[in-house]
């Protein structure tokens, strides 16, 4: 029988979860590598055909589709430790979470705290707003190029910290996995539009201990424009980073990326 636990949150097709997730766990540093992927996979499936061969209705697959996600997700299970040992590049990139900043305050917020000019707890919000950003621009990069994964929960040297440590800035008493995704569809929405977030898939897998979030964005038809408090802007992913384009550089790219 599968546990209770093991949940699904869905939206448009494109969102999954594999296992449950704790409310709190502690951010871990690297370790485990591609044998562990590999157990986790197995995991999966032994999971998938518990749950095919279960005694109680209620307890297996509601359809081929939920079959289909479960056999993906054991897929994505496996080639995640695969992702993080390539490292960083045009079509792949790192963030360490969505909402909680790991460090201290960027200097100009640290400048400005000294100065007296902004408080700690406007500092810590900008601080915080600058980490969704980071998010949504490789979103928008990644779309308005050729595609690309964005993993959440891994550090840019490939440690994985996992999503959990962006659960503080949920609400409290809802502060898991199923909120942390309601979160990241507000975020993706308020910058990007709800039809981004139609258009890429997002997936939590456990690895390490603990869970990374993996964003699959495909080519778009269209441009992607990320909206921030001095207007829109657009990115494409060049040289393993995300770049603003603006200009005649811009009229160009736009014209020949998205040619009839």
């Amino acid at each position: 029988m599968v546990p209770p636990a093991d949940r699904r949150w869905r939206a448009r097709g494109g969102t999954a979860i594999y296992g449950a997730v704790p409310r709190h766990r502690r951010a871990r540093e690297p370790g485990g590598g591609r044998g562990r992927s590999c157990h986790e996979a197995r995991s999966a499936l032994t999971d998938l055909l518990a749950s095919l061969l279960a005694d109680a209705p209620a307890d297996r697959p509601d359809d081929a589709d939920s079959v289909r996600d479960k056999l993906d997700l054991a897929r994505r299970a496996s080639n995640i430790g695969a992702l993080i040992a390539n490292g960083e590049s045009d079509e792949l990139e790192f963030k360490s979470s969505l909402h909680h900043p790991y460090g201290p305050l960027p200097d100009d917020l640290q400048g400005r705290l000294d100065q007296g000019k902004v408080t700690q707890a406007q500092a810590q919000k900008e601080a915080l707003k600058r980490v969704n950003t980071a998010v949504t621009k490789t979103l928008a990069a990644f779309l308005n190029s050729s595609g690309g994964t964005l993993l959440i929960g891994v550090d840019d040297s490939g440690g994985v910290l996992g999503i959990e440590a962006d659960f503080r800035y949920l609400r409290k008493h809802k502060q898991s996995a199923d909120s942390w995704l309601l979160s990241l569809r507000a975020v993706v929405n308020n910058a990007l539009g709800p039809e981004v977030w139609e258009a890429i898939h997002v997936s939590l897998v456990r690895h390490e201990d603990a869970v990374v979030a993996i964003l699959q964005c495909p080519r778009r038809d269209s441009e992607t424009w990320l909206q921030e408090d001095n207007g829109q802007h657009f990115y494409i992913r060049a040289s393993s980073a995300s770049h603003e384009l603006t200009g005649a550089g811009l009229v160009t790219y736009v014209r020949d990326h998205w040619r009839k």
